[in-house]
């Protein structure tokens, strides 16, 4: 009697097994089915992987299926020894995943931005200037191919997948999230993954061409100088720089301006940088620049006695260097410590 009960146990358990796998498939062909008639897509099942919706979108092919084990993306940004130390348990039915594979491999990866130990293990991270995006996104790749492929809209499209825990490893885009029948994630997910890939394919032009546009249009000044900057150490002789440099004459960062005018020798631009305003460091280096020539430094000594802080300091040093002993009727004098000073000149 014992042994027949358990048999009966065990009849039972298997039983409530197999329906649950048998719903659980069914529910999920229901769920591929839906994804697949909505997107123009097509179904595609067999015996080990069950349904999924398989198309194409910007050239590269979509699936959309359960992935083989739950993900632990959503604990990569507490950093390497919290992804060590935490074990995901949910199970991987509940989830869904989206893939988007290349055509050809991209010269480019991202993934949510990790700790300083993950960092060094795992690579290490272009900051493109832009602070929100470089907070949250770790990317590699060629210096310039990112610099070309991160405009604003792009940043933007991959910041929010990435923030969801999508990951690009260069043959393709990846993204797993935890269904949930009332909110439509399954709709939200394969849309925010397909507004990156969109934005990631659809960049023209050359790099050289989509650097320029960067340089001169991008909304955040740390991005524009980092493109500026690239096009006139790669490629100084070309067009599209030249245009871009004369652009950034005039742009609204003082930073960028300073650039420009280093690389013409704009003496216009650089005295006007030497006025309070601009950060220390650019009013210091447009000094720097102007003590090279003589007429920079009769600019200098007409303006010296209005300077503060670094600046005056610099003017000072660049002017004692080159034998100047009056300066706006101010004078030389060195300081305790041997520093450089302005003082009245003696009286007899």
């Amino acid at each position: 009697m014992p042994s027949s009960f358990v048999l009966l146990i065990l009849v039972v358990g298997v039983a409530i097994l197999v329906g649950t796998i048998y719903s659980v498939r069914r529910d999920w062909g229901r769920r591929m089915g839906h994804i697949a008639r909505t997107r123009g897509w097509r179904m595609e099942t067999d015996v080990w992987r069950g349904a999924r919706a398989v198309g194409e979108a910007s050239g590269c092919r979509v699936e959309v299926s359960m992935p083989w084990r739950a993900p632990d993306h959503h604990d990569r940004h507490q950093g390497l020894a919290e992804t060590l130390s935490r074990r995901n348990r949910k199970n991987p039915w509940q989830f869904t995943r989206v893939r988007v594979t290349f055509p050809r491999p991209m010269a480019l990866k991202f993934a949510p931005e990790a700790g300083k130990l993950s960092r060094l293990l795992l690579g290490g991270d272009l900051e493109l200037g832009d602070p929100t995006f470089d907070a949250a996104v770790r990317i590699g790749g060629k210096e310039a191919v990112l610099r070309a492929a991160f405009d604003a809209p792009t940043r933007w499209s991959v910041r929010l997948l990435v923030e969801r825990g999508g990951a690009c490893d260069g043959d393709g885009i990846t993204l797993a999230w935890l269904h949930d029948r009332s909110t439509g994630r399954d709709t939200d997910g394969i849309d925010c993954v397909l507004d990156a890939l969109g934005r990631l394919r659809a960049v023209e032009g050359t790099t050289i061409e989509r650097l320029a546009r960067i340089a001169g249009g991008d909304p955040k000044p740390g991005v524009r100088l980092g493109a500026l900057g690239w096009l006139i150490e790669r490629h100084g002789g070309a067009a599209e720089t030249e245009a871009a440099v004369r652009e950034a004459l005039v742009d609204d960062d003082p930073a960028v301006r300073l650039m420009a005018a280093l690389r013409v020798g704009d003496r216009a631009v650089l005295q006007a940088l030497v006025a309070p305003g601009p950060a220390a460091a650019v009013r210091v280096r447009a000094v720097e620049a102007l003590s090279e020539s003589d007429e920079g430094l009769a600019f200098l000594r007409r303006v010296v006695s209005r300077l503060d802080g670094p600046t005056r300091a610099a003017a000072v040093a660049a002017l004692k260097a080159r034998g100047g002993i009056e300066v706006g009727g101010l004078a030389l004098a060195e300081t305790e410590g041997g520093g450089l000073a302005l003082s009245e000149p003696a009286s007899d």
